[in-house]
């Protein structure tokens, strides 16, 4: 998946997400601020991640997910903080794609 902003993503994206399934292997997933700040952890910035994810589980996905961040030299010196930004990525994830039924 391509680096989208906001409104491509939920105006354009969304809406042709079934069309796109059957030729993405690989979903890079990260958040974004308001201030532009990219590749953040899951659910730290303000995209809409639980819309696309649910709708990616809607149509079928099965293909892989990545997490793309970007992380200061400061965490990533730190095992345990790496561990606990992962952590929170794999609940963010399972929360709203692996766990989610859809009616």
């Amino acid at each position: 998946m391509v680096n989208v902003d906001d409104q491509m993503l939920e105006s354009e994206f969304m809406r042709k997400i079934p069309n796109f399934i059957p030729y993405l292997s690989v979903i890079y997933l990260s958040d974004k601020s308001k201030t532009g700040q990219s590749h953040l952890p899951l659910g730290d910035g303000e995209l809409k991640l639980p819309n696309i994810l649910k709708k990616l589980k809607q149509f079928e996905y099965q293909n892989n997910f990545s997490v793309k961040l970007e992380l200061s030299k400061r965490e990533l010196s730190d095992q345990g903080k790496v561990e606990l930004i992962l952590k929170k990525c794999k609940t963010y994830y399972n929360e709203y794609y692996k766990d989610v039924v859809i009616e």
